[in-house]
């Protein structure tokens, strides 16, 4: 079987600004002026107002898949670090965020392994963390090994943030370096990428397979 690593591109809407006022973000205290988090910041940050309005609230009523977390945690290595880019403002970072994190507090994963860092409404920051990163949308969640990137989930999980972390440690999804480099000449701001490697004996399969991921 000759193993095939197969980019699709695939173009979603980019998270959108949440401001304080709309309907998704009711339960901020209109008595505390809203700040978005810009640059390095502690996950504490987001349990005080007014970030715990949307934090504390995703984070309980996310409902973790047990089972996954089960086989993630037996495959946890302690070189293994994380990056979170996100943005307050963004809904996406609001809705999976508070779902990773408490996927990490049942793999007693640490803390200190994780570093967020926020981005502005334009997806920048003063230290120009989005070129470094190569920042296209947000959440975008970095896995590092030994400091070396392993993998990303970028905005919107395949399927959750459960099985999507389980197939980057089993080695299903792939991502490189070099494979999301291509991608920036593209020059796509809503372009992102879905990495996945199967296994095919010929090329009418490999086709049969990219029609019923791009369905």
């Amino acid at each position: 079987m000759k193993k095939i690593i197969l980019i699709l591109l695939v173009i979603f809407m980019s998270c959108k600004n949440s401001n304080p006022k709309n309907k998704n973000n009711d339960l901020i205290d209109k008595d505390i002026e809203y700040v978005d988090l810009i640059g390095d910041f502690k996950r504490k940050d987001l349990t005080k107002p007014p970030y715990d309005s949307w934090f504390t609230e995703n984070y309980n009523n996310y409902e973790l898949d047990i089972e996954t977390a089960d086989k993630i945690k037996k495959l946890l290595n302690r070189k293994l670090s994380i990056k979170v880019i996100m943005g307050t403002w963004c809904s996406d970072s609001r809705e999976n965020v508070p779902g990773f994190f408490k996927l990490m507090d049942y793999l007693k994963f640490s803390n200190r392994k994780i570093q967020l860092i926020g981005l502005d409404v334009d997806k920048k920051n003063p230290r120009q963390d989005e070129s470094k990163y190569e920042i296209i949308n947000v959440p975008t969640f970095i896995f590092y090994k030994g400091g070396e990137e392993i993998n990303r989930i970028v905005e919107l999980t395949i399927e959750s943030i459960e099985k999507d972390i389980l197939k980057i440690k089993g080695n299903f999804i792939v991502t490189t370096e070099k494979d999301y480099s291509k991608l920036r000449k593209f020059n796509i701001e809503n372009l992102y990428y879905l990495p996945i490697t199967m296994e095919v004996s010929d090329e009418k399969t490999l086709m049969e397979k990219i029609e019923e991921k791009i369905g």
